[in-house]
């Protein structure tokens, strides 16, 4: 839930351009507060995340506000962050809710790999928890050698985290009402040049303006194939599928929180014009 961002322009050698980070880090709206580790720099600030490094670039923290999250749900954005950055590997300590610092956190730890170049990278995840129903995620990859350190910044920086209420975007709120629709399509000629394939999708999202939403979505998928023979024969097949869900959204800072019947997800979101950028789609408005 609360690693939900395109993280394909990072890497962990990525090399780029730092500035010093502040001694203290604050995310609008979330009323989130932490102090960044000694010598460390802010590299990347994108939505909610921020991303720091550390003096000799061997090590990389990312830190996010987000939701209230379950260990299995903080897990599977784990390992799409992982698949995102290009690393493969297994847990060495599973998540679990345990004290770092002092407070009450779900922390667990990764021997990891880049699949691009075979070089071993060790994480730590900890996600610390509040009672205002937000948390403060932190994760620290970082290189065999320099791994100690890092994770005994991650874990001080932990001690220095204050988690206040957030603020409520009732404006951005307002401004989402209407229906947005967002669709798909892709179509080929030919399958070794002998058929074709062709599929769509479209979900179309209605914001009531005050805190309701009600999403549905349509998908088809079609495929034929021609088989040389006297009579020509051709083999056709169609699937049709969808989905619906409908319950209560928020938004804080720049993000939409949605909790449905599909259960609690949340989306880093821009708009401009007639449409919304939202997970990686883009919705017109109607």
């Amino acid at each position: 839930m609360y690693y939900r961002f395109a993280y394909a322009f990072l890497a962990l050698g990525l090399v780029a351009t730092s500035v010093f980070a502040q001694e203290t880090q604050n995310v609008a709206g979330w009323n989130v507060r932490y102090q960044i580790p000694a010598g460390w720099s802010l590299e990347r600030a994108e939505g909610r995340l921020r991303v720091f490094v550390n003096p000799d670039a061997s090590a990389r923290l990312f830190v996010a506000p987000g939701i209230s999250a379950t260990p299995a749900e903080i897990q599977n954005d784990l390992i799409a962050l992982g698949s995102a950055l290009g690393l493969q590997g297994q847990p060495t300590s599973l998540l679990q809710q345990t004290a770092v610092s002092g407070r009450q956190v779900v922390a667990g730890e990764y021997d990891l790999f880049l699949a691009s170049t075979r070089q071993r990278v060790l994480g730590r995840s900890v996600t610390v928890l509040s009672d205002q129903n937000t948390t403060l995620g932190m994760l620290v990859l970082a290189y065999p050698n320099t791994f100690a350190g890092a994770r005994a910044a991650l874990d001080g920086m932990v001690a220095t985290a204050r988690i206040d209420a957030p603020t409520v975007n009732r404006n951005a709120i307002t401004e989402l009402a209407g229906r947005w629709t967002y669709y798909a399509s892709n179509r080929s000629s030919s399958i070794a040049n002998s058929g074709s394939y062709s599929s769509a999708y479209e979900e179309t999202v209605w914001f009531d303006g005050q805190g309701r939403f009600e999403m549905s979505s349509s998908s088809q998928v079609s495929a034929s194939s021609s088989h040389y023979s006297p009579d020509a024969s051709t083999t056709t097949a169609s699937s049709f599928g969808g989905g619906n869900a409908e319950g209560t959204y928020t938004v804080i800072g720049n993000a939409l929180i949605v909790d449905s019947n599909r259960g609690k997800a949340i989306y880093d979101f821009t708009m401009q014009g007639g449409g919304l950028n939202a997970g990686g789609k883009l919705y017109i408005r109607e």
